[in-house]
């Protein structure tokens, strides 16, 4: 049985898509896998530099994003344990860009053991106007798909643009992520829980009737007052491919699940995800791609008699572990 917290899996929860679910998704330790099968005795290294550059791109909603993140790191408690043997805890900085927001804020992160990772980030975000704005909502449960948010936005079908259209905003929150991690032979198992307490300041010519906005690139409608974002995460996998120095492939499925504390949104997605790393070096990205149906959602459910377009992310990572002034794979 393996214990390890893998660069691969960096990307795998995308709490707001691919822009960083899930996820999120936790930054994963800066050493490799760590086996029981390698026991010898393990000494501590010294501090390092972790760097991590995200592109995404998402698909039925249209998007894109980059996500950057940098973090000093020290080692913890190491031992020959397979529980001890990537420990770290690190702080730094993280700034995420999209046509429609910038958002920037500390970030620190703790692994005590190999099977669980914390992370925590205080952020502040501004959002310009725009069809990907915030968009002003009088009900949560009206309709968000994409023809329906440009009518809203530009004042067609009826709908009132001064009511609806995209305003500028500045969001205060902190997001914390839980992950637990596990690989039992080439069997891969992950969990990760993301809580995000937002705080909005709304321009003065926000309509009295918008008591909900929505985000168009997390895809979510929440209250104007303050709300708070659950999100949990899970992913069952295979190891196709071993790595090493040689290209690694994972093929799985994953399920998120999201929503809200005020507004009540809910979201479940449930589909295919995979991993392809073609080279270890460190100028080679991991590729993700996520594929997965709506089944409890207001607009997309496969359930509701409708079959609508999946929500698709193709990811690009870039990751790097700077010690002693030398890059390391």
């Amino acid at each position: 049985m393996k214990f390890f917290v893998p660069m691969l899996f960096v990307a795998l929860f995308l709490p707001m898509g691919a822009f960083g679910q899930a996820g999120e998704e936790g930054d994963g330790a800066s050493e490799a896998e760590s086996s029981t099968e390698a026991a010898a005795p393990v000494g501590k290294p010294p501090p390092w530099l972790f760097l991590r550059e995200q592109f995404a791109v998402t698909f039925w909603k249209l998007g894109v994003g980059l996500d950057v993140r940098a973090q000093f790191r020290v080692p913890l408690h190491r031992s020959p344990s397979v529980l001890f043997q990537t420990t770290y805890f690190g702080i730094g900085a993280r700034f995420r860009a999209s046509p429609a927001f910038v958002d920037i804020g500390p970030r620190i992160s703790i692994a005590p053991v190999e099977i669980f990772e914390l992370e925590v980030t205080p952020y502040y975000r501004l959002t310009w106007p725009g069809s990907s704005g915030l968009l002003p909502y009088a009900d949560p449960t009206e309709s968000r798909l994409y023809d329906i948010r440009g009518d809203r936005h530009d004042g067609e079908q009826g709908f009132d643009k001064d009511q609806t259209g995209a305003r500028t905003g500045h969001t205060l929150a902190i997001e914390a992520a839980a992950t637990l991690k596990l690989k039992v032979g080439p069997i891969i198992i992950l969990d990760t829980f993301t809580l995000d307490a937002m705080k909005f300041i709304l321009p003065n010519d926000w309509p009295d009737g918008g008591a909900y906005l929505y985000e168009a690139l997390w895809d979510r409608i929440l209250d104007t007052g303050g709300d708070i974002v659950f999100d949990n995460s899970g992913v069952v996998a295979g190891e196709i491919l071993p790595g090493g120095e040689k290209p690694r492939l994972i093929l799985g499925a994953l399920v998120n699940y999201k929503w809200t504390q005020v507004s009540k949104d809910k979201t479940l997605r449930a589909g295919f995800v995979g991993i392809y790393k073609p080279s270890p070096k460190p100028a080679w990205p991991t590729f993700v791609l996520q594929v997965l149906p709506y089944f409890i959602d207001n607009d997309r459910s496969v359930i509701n008699g409708e079959i609508r377009a999946p929500y698709v992310a193709v990811v690009a990572i870039w990751a790097q572990k700077v010690s002693e002034g030398k890059l390391i794979k």
